[in-house]
């Protein structure tokens, strides 16, 4: 597949930050996983956005989070204040605007938890 340079800097940069949250999840949870499956959605209808094909996958999965047995999910979203979407942006409004988004893509009863 051809990946053009600018998409490749931002997946390194995406897959670093991946890394770098599951090592440190290792230290304070447990049965940390990263790229996890989801489970198939079925008939359950999901907010616009949300990703519903088989073998979709979260960034990372760790369990013991917020309580001993409860499975959490973390989704990393990078977010690069000198790109030219975010041009005439407060870093506030861009941390807003991306959270906006994420939140809009996932369940709200859901134990995923967005990272900007």
């Amino acid at each position: 597949a051809v990946v053009s340079t600018q998409s490749a800097i931002t997946a390194g940069r995406h897959n670093t930050v991946r890394d770098a949250t599951a090592s440190l999840l290792e230290k304070v949870a447990y049965g940390v996983e990263t790229e996890p499956h989801l489970l198939p959605v079925g008939n359950r209808t999901l907010p616009s956005g949300s990703n519903i094909s088989d073998g979709a996958r979260l960034d990372v999965a760790a369990r013991g989070f917020w309580t001993p047995l409860d499975k959490a999910f973390f989704d990393i979203r990078v977010l690069h204040p000198g790109a030219m979407s975010n041009n005439n942006k407060s870093l506030e409004k861009m941390y807003s605007d991306h959270e906006k988004k994420k939140e809009k893509s996932t369940d709200c009863d859901s134990a995923l938890i967005p990272l900007l």
